[in-house]
């Protein structure tokens, strides 16, 4: 018998059909018998009618389907995908690929440059398409375009009418403004709602059975089941923290598809068409991304390698910022810093060359009607004084505090969303109506927020009129616009605006936060710009000696509020690099680049003051996405590796008759438990750790079993003698290829159910004694899904990503 104090082990009881556990034991191998001559003659007949519908079943080669072989081509939805065996497919590949003639090399290195292309020219067509179609929506609410209702008010000039004209009734300004905005935002809910996906429910996966720190799908999920599934509104939503969640290697089956893809684009248009505070940059990053995936279909070495694949959705990603703001670099160090997680030199590559297709295109396609690819452009002529710097530290202070209470206030908001609006789609809806009623109706009174939020945000960051003279922007001090005048709109516009973007962040439309956010700094840094302004002209300070040189205005409040939409982006996202540079490439001058690194370094100190989790890191802890940091720097409460191995790591021994039923019972198991993208060891009497093969991979297999006897026996080595050999062996192959179809005294064993080609005979593990930040390396640089830990030479268990994961977790909210 095995030690008692070893640990226990989920391992299939031999011979119990009705799948009860037991740890191993080595009595279990002395009494079993022959399957008998009934069995025998069922099985024979069915390894004939499968060997007939695949003559070269031991041929291992890249399958469309898995119901052949088993082999795992697809991974299930809400697992982590293994980035190790990923490369490993990749280099078989290229291997193969190395044999062949020098052109077909060639063509295999332009088939990635041409998917990149072909991305980019799509991003920008449809970024094109989506900026142009929310300009003519949101100007339908103030009037139409006599002649042709698609034209914009600066293509249709005097044919232009506006609706207090064509209703000769002025009261008709206001009724109008609301129920169009009204009438877009419903039918931008309804568009989510109508098109929900279903997807496994939230249970607990942990070391700990009482806790739930990540999604996990259950075994057989049923729409009549309301506790094995739920619904989801993929459609909603920024997208920015599920593309992140995706590129770290969770899959999301659907969530880039081209049902979403529609969705999102259609449904953007007329939620920032609407008026309420959402903007249409995260959103941009979750299309392109869609286009990126969808793209990868093209070609069967990124549709079927998932790791291969991300790298395409990261330069889509790319892409989709570019087309955003007209900032191509920018978008490509944004995918580098806030959405990839693994960014090679070609991803740096593909990103770069996509990016910039994306923006040609658009600038090609002229959605402004400016000739410009960049929503807001700006060009100042006076440069910054050192006495200003104190006001810019300032502004950088207040986007670290306003990133934090934006976070904090929204997240709540977000949290009651989903306790009271979970089984309802008639609440949602009443939702959106109410906030874009409220919205639009708080913001008619004023010029300021009654306008597009682009707008908005572009004449804040304007330059004045160096004389005062002219009334040309809102936010200028000029002719019978007084400070005091300019200040009471600024400050009732950040008053509505702040509370607006604070309640629009999760409503069931597309919706992002960037430019919302951009607007509040915006607000603020130009109310700084402007008081500057005022006190140079109105107090005679030695402070403010460096502008008694300068001829006219000193002080550009446009600059401030630059440097404030700087600011309070990165408190809200906690990116620095990428913001910067994309502020520089609206003004296309470094002049400025002092001033706007100091206020983005600012807020990012102080809103980790608070938390130093993101909006994008709130939502994933929401949603329940298991994201494997690797920004944070962990303090580790346990030492060994083994401290954190699961108490039921799942075990097979080879020296044990495995049956159908006891095999489907144990993966059934990991199936309920969440763990299926982990994998199961492979274990002789002794409990050395002889080979490992994935449950996914298992599951596959098993279910060609299913009208076998539910006490045939399942192989996974025909010899284990030689697969315990081969662990210590030099060869680094994966798979244990071994032909065999004999009658044995174990039963019969024939192509299908032995299953011993599946079978790692060199899985990865590490001792029990293993420092834990040995282990934090495996799993992010290596991108595996699950390790093995041995004590002695002994199989102790298993440490799976999701569990790791949930202990990273317990120590940051420690």
């Amino acid at each position: 018998m095995s030690d008692p104090n070893e640990r226990s082990h989920l391992i299939p009881e031999t011979g119990n059909a009705s799948g009860s556990y037991s740890s191993l034991s080595v009595s279990h191998m002395a009494d079993k018998k022959p399957q008998n001559r009934l069995n025998f003659l069922r099985a024979k007949s069915l390894q004939a009618k499968s060997s007939h519908s695949t003559p070269e079943f031991w041929k291992y080669t890249k399958q469309t389907h898995d119901n052949k072989t088993g082999e795992r081509v697809w991974y299930d939805s809400y697992t982590t995908i293994n980035w190790l065996e990923d490369s490993q497919k990749e280099q078989t590949r290229l291997r193969n690929l190395s044999t062949k003639p020098r052109i077909f090399r060639f063509i295999d290195t332009l088939e990635d440059w041409s998917l990149t292309i072909i991305i980019g020219v799509i991003c920008g067509i449809v970024a094109g398409f989506i900026s142009e179609s929310t300009e003519v929506l949101s100007e339908l609410k103030t009037g139409y375009c006599r002649k042709n209702w698609w034209l914009q008010q600066y293509s249709c000039k005097e044919d232009w009418v506006t609706w207090p004209a064509y209703f000769n009734n002025q009261n008709m300004e206001f009724v109008m403004f609301c129920l169009i905005g009204m009438f877009l935002s419903f039918l931008a809910s309804q568009l989510v709602l109508k098109n929900p996906t279903v997807v496994p429910n939230i249970i607990g996966s942990n070391n700990n059975p009482d806790s739930a720190n990540f999604i996990a799908p259950n075994s057989i999920p049923t729409v009549a089941d309301n506790n094995s599934v739920r619904i989801a509104y993929y459609g909603a939503g920024s997208g920015i923290p599920e593309v992140k969640t995706i590129l770290s290697g969770f899959v999301i089956h659907g969530y880039l598809g081209f049902k979403i893809l529609v969705v999102k684009s259609v449904g953007l248009i007329l939620a920032v068409a609407s008026g309420i505070m959402v903007g249409k940059e995260g959103p941009m990053v979750h299309i392109a991304s869609c286009i990126g995936n969808i793209s990868t279909r093209i070609y069967p070495k990124f549709a079927n390698n998932e790791s291969r694949k991300r790298q395409v959705i990261s330069a889509s990603a790319a892409a989709g910022v570019s087309v955003a703001f007209g900032a191509p670099i920018g978008g490509v160090l944004f995918s580098l810093e806030e959405v990839s997680y693994y960014f090679s030199n070609s991803t740096l590559l593909y990103s770069f060359l996509c990016a910039l297709v994306a923006a040609v295109v658009l600038r090609a396609f002229n959605p402004f009607g400016t000739g410009k690819i960049v929503m807001f452009q700006v060009f100042y002529d006076n440069n910054y004084k050192w006495f200003e710097m104190p006001f810019f530290l300032l502004i950088g202070i207040f986007g670290g505090l306003w990133g934090s209470l934006y976070i904090k206030l929204n997240s709540k908001i977000n949290v009651l969303r989903r306790k009271y609006f979970k089984s309802s789609t008639l609440l949602p809806t009443i939702e959106v109506l109410i906030i874009t009623f409220f919205s639009l109706a708080i913001s008619f009174p004023n010029l300021a927020t009654r306008m597009p939020l682009p707008s908005m945000v572009g004449k804040l960051f304007q330059s004045c009129d160096p004389d005062h003279t002219k009334e040309d922007s809102m936010f200028c001090v000029g002719g019978k616009r007084t400070y005091e005048q300019v200040f009471t709109n600024l400050a009732y516009a950040l008053f509505i605006r702040g509370f607006l973007t604070i309640i629009s962040f999760g409503l069931k439309v597309p919706s992002g936060l960037v430019l919302p956010s951009m607007s509040i700094g915006a607000i603020f840094g130009r109310i700084v710009g402007t008081f500057v302004q005022y006190a140079v002209e109105k107090f005679d300070w030695r402070f403010f000696s460096d502008c008694a040189r300068v001829k006219g205005s000193c002080i550009t409040p446009g600059l401030y509020a630059l440097v404030g939409a700087g600011a309070a982006l990165t408190g809200a996202t906690r990116t620095t690099i990428s913001v910067a540079v994309i502020l520089f490439e609206l003004t296309e001058s470094l002049t400025y680049t002092l001033p706007v690194m100091i206020a983005i370094v600012i807020a990012k100190w102080v809103a980790d003051v608070f938390d130093r989790s993101s909006i994008y890191d709130k939502v994933m802890d929401l949603n329940g996405y298991p994201l494997l940091d690797v920004k944070t720097n962990f303090i580790f409460n346990k030492l060994c590796s083994g401290d954190i191995v699961s108490a039921d790591s799942p075990a097979i021994s080879v020296d044990q008759i495995n049956t159908v039923a006891s095999v489907t019972k144990l993966v059934q198991s990991i199936r309920k438990e969440g763990h299926f993208d982990s994998g199961i060891a492979i274990v002789n009497h002794s409990m050395t750790l002889v080979g490992s093969i994935s449950c996914e991979e298992l599951y596959s297999a098993i279910n060609r079993l299913d009208e076998w006897p539910t006490d045939s026996e399942v192989k996974f080595t025909s010899s284990p003698k030689e697969l315990s050999k081969s662990k210590y062996s030099s060869s680094s192959s994966k798979r244990n290829f071994t032909s065999t179809s004999i009658n044995s005294v174990n039963g019969f064993l024939s192509k299908v159910n032995d299953l011993s080609y599946l079978v790692n005979s060199a899985p990865l593990s590490i001792r029990k004694d293993s420092p834990m930040e040995l282990t934090y390396q495996i799993f992010t640089r290596l991108g595996v899904s699950y390790v093995f830990v041995e004590d002695n030479g002994k199989f102790y268990g298993m440490i799976s990503k999701k569990n790791f994961i949930a202990y990273l977790d317990s120590l940051d909210s420690s």
